[in-house]
């Protein structure tokens, strides 16, 4: 089904400075994964710069969103060269042998892609308004053409914004997750800062995750907790709704932009 409203509707969602508060939450899902989990741990500097990989993750994302087909290929390719070098062995649990890895495996690909997509949608309607049935699939229609760039198998790919749903709700429920213990101490690492603001960023993706990843890493889920962000919530979504669209656009969005001029 063709969408012709997908580039609007992106730039219209990842045009918006609130949508960075969404990392990190989507860096948490991903180590969800053991065998992304794995990866992160042996090969990037996570634990000197624990936020560098997640930057450089949202730089090339919008690129590959709003930019060009020059600019979004370009950005793809740094991807994947990147990834190449990223292989090795991961353990879903102890009791299990060690598994094989690549960066590039389309599952694991496709595992990052559904967290971007799941974090920028819930942080759109969380703080900038609910979007219809009819945007959601129109947004997703763009995130199938990024699949598609990185070469996932068009069986993988979830066909449509429902299928995709369904799918994400099956990796949430299924045996695909699985947050090891040293997994654990890694959000923890991730999440540690001296920084007021970054330990707030940081409890706010806590707080916005799934509650059954919520559960995986073990963290606090009180409902007194609970309430306190949902007022937090409210106030962030109040303050973004009412600043100027001018003062909202995110700079990644615009260099994605300006990258594209002939």
């Amino acid at each position: 089904m063709e969408h012709p409203d997908s580039d609007r509707i992106a730039w219209r969602v990842h045009r918006e400075a609130v949508l960075l508060l969404a990392g990190p939450r989507a860096l948490l899902m991903q180590i969800a994964h053991p065998a992304i989990a794995a990866g992160v741990h042996d090969h990037s500097d996570w634990q000197r710069r624990p936020y560098r990989r997640l930057l450089r993750t949202l730089w090339l994302i919008n690129q590959i969103v709003l930019g060009s087909d020059a600019v979004s290929q370009q950005a793809v390719r740094r991807v994947n060269r990147r990834h190449g070098r990223v292989r090795g062995h991961y353990r879903a649990d102890d009791s299990q042998p060690p598994q094989p890895y690549h960066a590039n495996q389309p599952e694991l690909q496709m595992w990052v892609l559904a967290t971007l997509i799941d974090s920028s949608i819930d942080a759109y309607q969380r703080w900038i308004k609910p979007l219809s049935e009819s945007e959601r699939s129109s947004y997703y229609a763009k995130w199938r053409e990024v699949a598609a760039r990185f070469e996932i198998p068009a069986e993988i790919i979830p066909q449509t914004y429902q299928d995709f749903a369904r799918y994400f709700n099956n990796m949430l429920t299924g045996n695909a997750l699985c947050v090891r213990a040293d997994t654990i101490d890694m959000a923890g690492q991730i999440l540690r800062t001296n920084l007021h603001l970054q330990k707030f960023v940081m409890a706010l993706a806590v707080h916005t995750l799934p509650e059954l990843l919520r559960d995986k890493f073990h963290f606090a889920s009180e409902t007194r907790q609970q309430a306190v962000w949902q007022r937090y919530n409210a106030k962030i979504g109040s303050f973004v709704r009412h600043t100027p669209l001018a003062f909202r656009i995110s700079p990644l969005a615009i260099f994605a932009k300006i990258k594209s001029f002939p």
